[in-house]
């Protein structure tokens, strides 16, 4: 569990964005969690996010499967994603 919190900790560093995991009750800011908010107005990522960006990465199974390279930024985090 530990480098799961450390992989998000370097992608929050890396991206900017907030990583609310499963224990952290989301706030109350209007439209924030809304499911139709383009993901370039999105200022936190979720583990779901994670594991999305992580198979979009490992896909084709990269040369080091022990590497998983991270997003120069947040635009770079939500292309992953999106095209996964």
């Amino acid at each position: 569990m530990a480098d799961w919190a450390h992989f998000a900790q370097r992608i929050a560093i890396r991206t900017g964005l907030l990583y609310l995991d499963a224990d952290t009750a989301e706030g109350s800011v209007c439209y924030a969690a809304d499911a139709g908010l383009r993901m370039e107005f999105k200022l936190y990522f979720t583990d779901a996010d994670m594991l999305q960006y992580i198979s979009a990465r490992c896909n084709p199974v990269p040369e080091d499967p022990d590497t998983i390279p991270l997003p120069a930024d947040a635009a770079e985090f939500w292309q992953a994603i999106s095209e996964n």
